[in-house]
């Protein structure tokens, strides 16, 4: 498998910059190795999300534009400012316009375009609430896992924060063996 990641690492780097930070998973090394594609960003539309939050901005706008045809991304992006290739979600309209939903310009990405049902599973890894919320649809976890799930969002955003709350109403209704799909539950997941 180091192999592939040295592969991958030649591959990106022969289009520019000096470095790859290469930190996912080898299951995303050999996608990237038979799938990738690289694109110019100098024709891309910058949508002028949060700088750092590549995955929650991209799922926002392509949960808002799929139906127009716009695909989600994952790679790396290149800003030949500093030369490295860092982990990068972004869009891709119908015509291959690339919408960068963050605030930074980027010069090069490589990666590929998601399939549906690897869109969905990229929902879920981002998303914690409606990861929830398909798992327990699901019927395939527990107050416990609920509970982990929540761990994420508590230390991602804060004990006070509207996700920490939930998933503490979550686990509460779980433990107690309720039905945790009331439009109460509904509400403050789409609200999240």
């Amino acid at each position: 498998m180091e192999s592939d990641r040295k592969k991958l690492r030649e591959r990106i780097l022969s289009l520019g910059g000096h470095e790859v930070h290469i930190t996912q998973p080898n299951v995303d090394v050999d996608k990237w190795l038979s799938r990738g594609e690289a694109s110019d960003g100098k024709d891309s539309i910058v949508e002028n999300g949060r700088a750092g939050f590549c995955e929650e901005e991209s799922l926002d706008y392509y949960l808002k534009h799929k139906d127009e045809g716009v695909k989600l991304c994952r790679g790396f992006a290149l800003n030949k400012n500093h030369g490295m290739w860092v982990y990068h979600a972004w869009c891709k309209d119908k015509d291959g316009v690339i919408h960068e939903c963050t605030s930074v310009k980027r010069d090069l990405y490589y990666g590929i375009e998601l399939d549906e049902k690897e869109s969905e599973k990229f929902r879920r890894s981002v998303d914690f609430a409606y990861d929830a919320e398909c798992a327990r649809k699901e019927k395939q976890i527990s107050a416990n896992d609920v509970g982990r799930c929540g761990y994420k969002g508590f230390e991602q955003y804060g004990p006070q924060s509207e996700l920490a709350q939930f998933f503490k109403r979550v686990v509460e209704q779980c433990s107690k063996g309720e039905d945790t799909r009331d439009d109460k539950s509904s509400d403050n997941a789409k609200s999240l």
